[in-house]
């Protein structure tokens, strides 16, 4: 297993912390990882979109947020100028199925 870690100057060695994952070709490895990410704001679906682009069928991902809906922030200064607000967004949960990524709706 490859750890998965972010490049950085001067660095040589991989943090204790760098997560790894089944190689693609690891016979032994027959259940795959599970990954949760916590938001589903640009940085959370960047994170799972990136992470199955990645891994593929290799880990089973879900994403847990606290609104069923994505609104990007910019796109609401239109709404006052004849935007309609549904048009500033999407619906998460259809959006991560269509990738093979499980959302779970939650409160804080």
């Amino acid at each position: 297993m490859a750890p998965i870690v972010a490049e950085r100057d001067g660095i040589d060695e991989p943090p204790d912390t760098a997560i790894s994952f089944p190689a693609a070709d690891d016979a032994a490895s027959t259940r795959p990882c599970r990954v949760l990410i916590l938001g589903g704001g640009v940085a959370g679906l960047t994170a799972a979109y990136e992470l199955r682009r990645r891994l593929g069928s290799r880990a089973a991902i879900t994403v847990i947020s606290d609104r069923s809906q994505f609104v990007l922030p910019q796109g609401l200064l239109s709404v006052p100028f004849d935007a309609l607000p549904n048009m500033t967004g999407f619906a998460v949960e259809p959006a991560l199925k269509r990738r093979g990524i499980a959302f779970v709706e939650g409160t804080h």
